[in-house]
């Protein structure tokens, strides 16, 4: 099985409040397989792979963001942009509905 890890974040309140999704996707299906939230450090890098573990995981692409680098094992480890084009993707789904919600709030605001 391939996987493919990433992260997304969002604000409460303000930029300054960031949380972080990790997740991370199987390749050949679209699902996901594991997720954990927190920031963005190698800890909790460690702890989205620990979670993959039952899942017998033989390849995991990514980015070259730093963390995976230094957990990821390096011989299961590919990075590059042509194996993220699919999680960007899907990435951009997630946020669609929260980008929609935000476009109908603002709107039904300036008609009030």
């Amino acid at each position: 099985m391939e996987a493919s890890p990433e992260m997304q974040w969002s604000f409460v309140g303000s930029k300054a409040r960031q949380h972080w999704l990790w997740y991370a996707y199987n390749t050949k299906t679209g699902g996901v397989l594991a997720y954990t939230f927190g920031p963005r450090t190698d800890e909790t890098c460690r702890e989205l792979l620990a979670l993959l573990t039952p899942f017998n995981i033989g390849m995991i692409t990514s980015d070259d963001w730093g963390s995976y680098g230094r957990e990821v094992p390096k011989d299961k480890h590919l990075t590059g942009k042509i194996f993220t084009q699919r999680i960007e993707r899907n990435n951009l789904t997630l946020a669609q509905p929260a980008l929609s919600a935000w476009l109908v709030k603002q709107s039904a605001s300036r008609v009030q």
